[in-house]
């Protein structure tokens, strides 16, 4: 058995989910492509997919190595590339995760420049707020906010993300604008509650002085959906400025309380440790940090 066409052959039959489309696009025939596949799991002793007449899945064992196996074929066209001298431009499959807040106020409108750059690279993202296992999810990176206490993973800090405490112009025009801490408790507050149920406070710095606000009368377990709340009229809250540029410049939120700031939190982006860092994922990490050095210059 040829392994390394067998994992080609793998590969390309987990990308299309079909025998019949991977031996279209590898040009073979498609009963040479079962026994590629067959001969690779009797060779490994696992099974990799789960056959039926009308589907295909593959088993836990089937997405490891298929993880392992991209990176190897990767790996291999890469030498083949360097050692005749040409250009490599890196292609395959990237999987990010990224919170939702961060993937819908920020990451999605800076993904075009990447793709330009980058047009072989096909990304696959995935918009979570819990914390993923990275290596049995099979996620290359993840944009991760705060400490990063997993030692299994590298961190590579992206930057500084400040808070902004804010309502809308509409609330601000009914309910007043706070001038004092004391002034919160005749106003509506807005905040986050975890997956777990907890509703965090809005918390207030000044001088190394931590306040916290009244207990909020909304909150959401979503950052987008935190300030969806803002934009409605629902209170104040705070959120990160970075992700309410605009409408803070349209005026449709309104910052208030300006001298008090929530502390900053570090955005990170994180890949495991003992995973090899495939060309794919070195010119992602490039790409946002330069992206992040560049926002932060500005």
């Amino acid at each position: 058995m040829d392994q390394l066409l067998a994992m080609r052959v793998f590969t390309k039959v987990v990308d299309t989910g079909s025998f019949n489309k991977a031996a279209e696009q590898l040009n073979i025939p498609r009963s040479t492509v079962s026994k590629l596949v067959q001969d690779l799991e009797n060779h490994l002793t696992i099974k990799l997919l789960h056959r039926t007449t009308r589907q295909l899945s593959i088993t836990p064992e089937g997405k490891e190595y298929y993880g392992y196996a991209v990176r190897i074929i990767e790996e291999l066209d890469f030498a083949k590339q360097a050692v005749l001298g040409r250009r490599y431009q890196p292609s395959g499959v990237l999987h990010i995760e990224a919170p939702s807040l961060l993937a819908e106020h920020w990451l999605i409108s800076k993904l075009p420049d990447f793709h330009r750059q980058f047009p072989d690279i096909k990304l696959r993202l995935t918009i979570s707020d819990r914390i993923a296992h990275l290596i049995s999810e099979n996620v290359d990176c993840a944009l991760r906010i705060g400490q990063i206490t997993d030692e299994s993973l590298i961190a590579r800090p992206l930057m500084t993300l400040d808070f902004v405490n804010c309502a809308s112009s509409a609330y601000l025009a009914h309910f007043g604008t706070p001038q004092t801490l004391a002034d919160l408790s005749l106003h509506q507050i807005v905040g986050y509650q975890n997956d777990n149920g907890k509703v965090k406070s809005l918390i207030f710095v000044l001088n190394d002085e931590q306040w916290q606000a009244p207990a909020p009368h909304f909150a959401c377990n979503k950052g987008t959906g935190l300030i969806a709340m803002l934009k409605a009229g629902l209170g104040i809250g705070q959120t990160f400025r970075l992700l309410v540029q605009d409408e803070l410049a349209s005026g449709e939120l309104v910052e208030v309380l300006p001298q008090y700031c929530h502390p900053t939190m570090l955005l990170s982006l994180v890949y495991p440790a003992n995973r090899h860092k495939n060309a794919r994922l070195a010119v992602f990490i490039d790409w946002l940090m330069a992206l992040s050095r560049d926002m932060q210059s500005s």
